[in-house]
């Protein structure tokens, strides 16, 4: 009688595995799913769904000093092309490898200049950053440059 009962069993757990449905016919063989694997997978997908704006963490991000220092350059060369950008990128790198500043590259310091030439007044506080002040006289100057240059070409085509 007993082989019967191992055969009788040895039927009853493969009949297990085949219907998860039914929650008393469930495989417990395997780890049992928790909660914070079923959160972390879901983190994951929206992480991966979703994108991080601003820099990275741990990334130095640009102090005041370093806003002066990149108006300066820009300030220099009043770059109107991507020639003249690249050299305002290598003065600026100049100044960060002296000051233990992270160096940048070219389009994030374009991106943040032009973030402090539109930088607005905040409401209630008249006072503006001077490297505020600076950015917005450095781009009226390039502003300025550009329309004397096609005004020069256009005086030569006539």
């Amino acid at each position: 009688m007993p082989p019967k009962n191992n055969t009788h069993s040895q039927n009853r757990s493969t009949s297990q595995t085949s219907c998860p449905a039914n929650p008393t016919n469930v495989d417990n063989s395997g780890p049992p799913p928790t909660q914070s694997n079923e959160r972390g997978a879901a983190a994951q997908v929206a992480s991966a769904s979703q994108k991080r704006h601003g820099r990275a963490k741990g990334l130095q991000g640009y102090s005041a000093a370093d806003c002066t220092a990149l108006v300066a350059a820009v300030k220099q060369v009043l770059p109107l092309g991507s020639q003249e950008w690249a050299l305002v990128l290598t003065k600026y790198n100049d100044y960060a490898d002296q000051n233990n500043r992270a160096t940048r590259d070219l389009d994030p310091l374009k991106i943040k200049f032009r973030a402090l030439v539109n930088h607005s007044k905040p409401t209630g506080d008249p006072d503006c950053p001077t490297y505020v002040r600076e950015a917005k006289s450095t781009q009226m100057a390039i502003d300025k440059r550009a329309e004397i240059l096609a005004c020069d070409d256009s005086k030569s085509d006539g």
